[in-house]
């Protein structure tokens, strides 16, 4: 069947049933009046081709049913715009308009050719279904390229959606949820997800995105996994039950919470933004790279099962929090600027007598709370809290640095070192002795300081207590 131009202005509303035919339309299709009429197309297994537009002057509603619909121009509507059936792009831009109404794809789209086929799906609070893949292996294997790029605008939600592939960027406007496990994959260029997304299933379906940069401007929640792989990665918060991967440098855009319940978070790149930062994994692993180095954030929490690697932390305006002990692999410093630094366990090194492990923590009208001892089981390479800005200093239990190590044991305490409980200090380890540097020290009780720091010096600014048999034993 062969139509040379269509205009709907001839009919209340149209429907042309091929019973397996080919239907081609060699001219546009259009209304009498913007939202006049509707069109339905049943071709069953036959091919149907729009070499122009369909609802030039927007028609009611589109219904598209064939083996294969190929379109070398737009569909506009007011209403439903719905495509059953594998869909060709012939042209380099499709635009799919409906200003009252959902667009469906139910099948796979595909370019004729590589490097066309934009797609751009425009709504005004409509909602979108994407059954089949955009893109990759089509349901006419002939057309297995992806798609140019993918534009949904304005859309309220965006369901059944499953894999997207695209040689250029992919933007989404709309709240998507997820009833698969699907990947978004641009070759070339960005994905940007405006609005939340998250499974209908509550830690079932997983997500994975790929393109030069990546960009959540929402939540992504209660996903089993979450896969970011990009050169950069702007975030807010990712919550999963299981793994989290991010492989690039992320910029925080508001507040965030990246957690897993029951997996582990990796975070191969720098983190900045400043902004609060939470990162929980309370049964799983978390390895980070540095975070604030260039853009402080405002406040980091970190709670863990394991951190596999401890890296720099800068804040400004507010608290460094670790919810457990510390085993450092390497030389680490956390700066708080305005806020302070609590540690809630013990802080020791990976590997005993390797000495490669100091911690040095700057706080600046800050305090620093340690609940446990310092060492005590993997002596630290060093340990330092040199600027004499901070508030005052509370450690649980004694401070053990090795002075063959790299940082020559070195223990530097600034602030006012507050004692409540019976305390060693010993810089000697496996060597000699290493310095021992302390600013003010008050004794909350009647309890004892140690300092041992062998040929290595030793140095208290001052000493106080509320009771006279508070004891300060020097050992050089």
């Amino acid at each position: 069947m062969l139509f040379r131009s269509v205009s709907q202005s001839r009919y209340t509303n149209a429907t042309i049933n091929s019973n397996g035919n080919d239907i081609d339309f060699v001219g546009n299709i259009e209304g009498l009046s913007s939202g006049g009429q509707s069109l339905t197309i049943s071709a069953g297994s036959g091919t149907v081709s729009f070499l122009d537009s369909v609802g030039l002057v927007p028609l009611s509603s589109i219904n598209v049913t064939a083996g294969q619909i190929n379109l070398g121009g737009n569909m506009s509507a007011s209403g439903n715009i719905t495509i059953q059936g594998p869909l060709i792009l012939n042209g380099v831009n499709s635009y799919f308009t409906s200003t009252s109404g959902d667009i469906t794809f139910a099948s796979t789209v595909n370019p004729e050719t590589l490097g066309d086929g934009n797609l751009t799906l425009t709504l005004s609070g409509g909602d979108v279904f994407l059954n089949a893949d955009l893109g990759g292996i089509g349901s006419i294997t002939e057309y297995s390229e992806p798609i140019g790029s993918l534009s949904i605008i304005g859309a309220t939600n965006v369901y059944d959606l499953a894999n997207i592939k695209t040689h250029g960027s992919i933007y989404i406007e709309g709240l998507i949820e997820l009833q698969k496990d699907i990947g978004m994959f641009s070759d070339t260029g960005s994905i940007v997800l405006k609005q939340a997304v998250s499974p209908i299933s509550s830690g079932v379906q997983s997500l994975t995105l790929s393109a030069l940069s990546v960009e959540v401007d929402a939540s992504i929640s209660l996903l089993n996994s979450l896969t970011i792989l990009s050169s950069t990665a702007i975030v807010s918060s990712l919550q999963t039950t299981g793994n989290i991967l991010v492989s690039s440098a992320i910029t925080l855009n508001a507040a965030a919470t990246i957690s897993s319940t029951s997996g582990n978070i990796t975070l191969e790149s720098f983190i900045n933004g400043a902004y609060d930062l939470v990162l929980t994994a309370l049964n799983g692993e978390l390895l980070y790279d540095t975070i604030g180095g260039q853009t402080p954030l405002r406040s980091v929490t970190i709670s863990a099962g394991t951190i596999k690697n401890f890296a720099d932390i800068t804040t400004l305006g507010g608290d460094i929090t670790i919810n457990q002990s510390c085993s450092f692999n390497k030389s680490t410093i956390f700066t708080a600027v305005n806020g302070d630094i609590d540690i809630q366990g013990s802080v020791n090194a990976v590997t005993a007598g390797s000495g490669a492990e100091s911690l040095t923590l700057n706080v600046e009208n800050g305090s620093v709370t340690i609940l446990g001892a310092v060492g005590d089981t993997q002596r630290l390479g060093g340990f330092s809290i040199p600027l004499a800005s901070g508030l005052g200093v509370s450690i649980g239990g004694s401070i053990l640095t090795d002075s063959e190590a790299v940082a020559g044991g070195i223990v530097q305490i600034a602030p006012n070192l507050i004692l409540s409980a019976n305390t060693l200090i010993d810089t000697q380890g496996s060597g000699k002795g290493g310095t021992l540097s302390l600013g003010a020290v008050t004794m909350t009780g009647s309890y004892s300081l140690n300092c041992e720091a062998g040929i290595g010096s030793i140095s208290i600014a001052s000493l106080s207590s509320p009771l006279t048999n508070a004891l300060l034993q020097v050992k050089m």
